[in-house]
C-alpha cells in the first residue's frame, strides 16, 4: 500500500512537469493545443505545489516547529509568477526577478532550514527525480526570463515573432509607436540587412513552390530581423492580398504592411494605392479615396480611375480631374 502512495505521489508532480516542458515545446512549434496545454498543465503544477506546501506547513506547526516552512510552497509561488509571466498575464523581467529571489530563498532554506524535515511529497527515488526536475525546470525559466529582452523572450518560447506579437496585442497602437517598440530591441548592420534579404529571397521561392504557410513565415521572420525596411512590410502585404485567402482579419494586417511601408517612404505610390485597394475591399470608401488620390498624385500612370469612380464623391473637387 505505501508503495501505491508513493507512485499516486510521483505521477502527480511528474505529469504536470512533464506535460508543461512538452506543452512549451508544442507551442514553439506552433501546434494548435500548446498554448492552451501549457495553461492547463501550468495550472495544475502550481496548485499541486502549493497544496502540499501548505500542508507540509500544517505537519511542522502540529511539531510545534513553527520557524520551519515547505521550500515546496516558496517553488509554487515561484512557479505562479513564471507562469504569470509566460502568460503574459504580467510581463517583465522584474518579475522574473521577485521570483528568482523567492527561488534562491527556498533552496536556502532547504540546505540551512529546515532540512531533512521536508520530505513528505518527496521521499522516493522518482519524487527526487521530480524534484531536480523542477529545480532545472525553474532554473531556465528564470533565467530566460531575467536575461533575455521582450523580443527575445518572446522569439525563444514563442512560434510567432516579437513584430507580430506586437501588432496581434496592441491593435490600437500607432504605426509610430509600433515602430518605436521595434527598433528598442533592434541594432541592425550590414550582415542583418542581409540575412533579412536572404529570408525574403527564401519566402518568395516558397511563395512561387505554393507553400504560402512557410513563405509567409520567412516574410515575418525577414521582418523580425530588419523592421527597418520598407519594402519588406510591401512584400509581406503583397504576398498577404494576392495568394492568401483574404478575409477582414488579413486584410487589416495587409493595411498595416502597406501602412509601414508608406510611413518610411512616403513617395511610394504602389503602397498607398495597394491600401486604398484593401481599404475598398472593407467598404471604407473615404479612406479608400484618399490612398487612391494619394498613389496618383505620386504616379499618374497606376490605374486609380475605376476606384475613384467607385470610393469618390463626383461632387468632391479635387477629385473631378480624375472623373470622366
Amino acid at each position: 500500500m505505501p508503495q501505491k502512495v508513493e507512485k499516486r505521489k510521483s505521477a502527480a508532480i511528474m505529469l504536470p512537469l512533464l506535460g508543461f516542458t512538452v506543452s512549451l515545446v508544442f507551442r514553439k512549434l506552433g501546434w494548435p493545443f500548446g498554448p492552451a496545454l501549457v495553461i492547463m498543465s501550468g495550472i495544475w503544477l502550481c496548485i499541486y505545489c502549493l497544496w502540499a506546501g501548505i500542508r507540509i506547513n500544517m505537519s511542522f506547526q502540529k511539531s510545534n516547529r513553527l520557524w520551519v516552512f515547505s521550500d515546496v510552497l516558496l517553488y509554487g509561488v515561484c512557479f505562479v509568477l513564471i507562469l504569470f509571466q509566460q502568460q503574459y498575464w504580467v510581463h517583465g523581467p522584474g518579475l522574473s526577478k521577485i521570483a528568482a529571489l523567492i527561488f534562491i530563498g527556498g533552496i536556502l532554506h532547504k540546505r540551512f532550514g529546515s532540512g531533512l524535515n521536508n520530505t513528505i511529497i518527496w521521499q522516493n527515488s522518482m519524487t527526487v527525480f521530480a524534484r531536480n526536475y523542477f529545480t532545472i525546470l525553474l532554473s531556465v525559466l528564470l533565467i530566460t526570463g531575467i536575461f533575455l529582452n521582450p523580443k527575445m523572450f518572446h522569439n525563444f518560447y514563442r512560434v510567432t515573432t516579437y513584430e507580430e506579437f506586437l501588432r496581434s496585442r496592441y491593435p490600437r497602437i500607432s504605426m509610430e509607436e509600433a515602430g518605436e517598440l521595434l527598433a528598442t530591441y533592434n541594432s541592425i548592420d550590414v550582415k542583418l540587412e542581409r540575412d533579412a534579404q536572404n529570408l525574403a529571397d527564401t519566402a518568395r521561392v516558397k511563395e512561387k513552390q505554393k507553400d504560402y504557410k512557410s513563405a509567409l513565415r520567412f516574410y515575418n521572420l525577414a521582418i523580425d530581423i530588419n523592421p527597418f525596411d520598407p519594402s519588406l512590410y510591401y512584400q509581406r502585404g503583397r504576398f498577404k492580398i494576392s495568394k492568401l485567402e483574404l478575409n477582414e482579419d488579413l486584410a487589416i494586417s495587409a493595411i498595416i504592411d502597406f501602412s509601414e511601408s508608406a510611413r518610411m517612404r512616403p513617395s511610394h505610390a504602389e503602397s498607398y494605392f495597394q491600401r486604398g485597394v484593401i481599404y475598398s475591399y472593407l467598404d471604407k470608401k473615404e479612406k479608400a479615396c484618399e490612398d487612391m488620390h494619394s498613389a496618383y498624385g505620386l504616379d499618374s500612370t497606376i490605374d486609380v480611375l475605376p476606384f475613384i469612380k467607385k470610393c469618390c464623391p463626383q461632387d468632391s473637387s479635387r477629385f473631378i480631374p480624375l472623373h470622366p
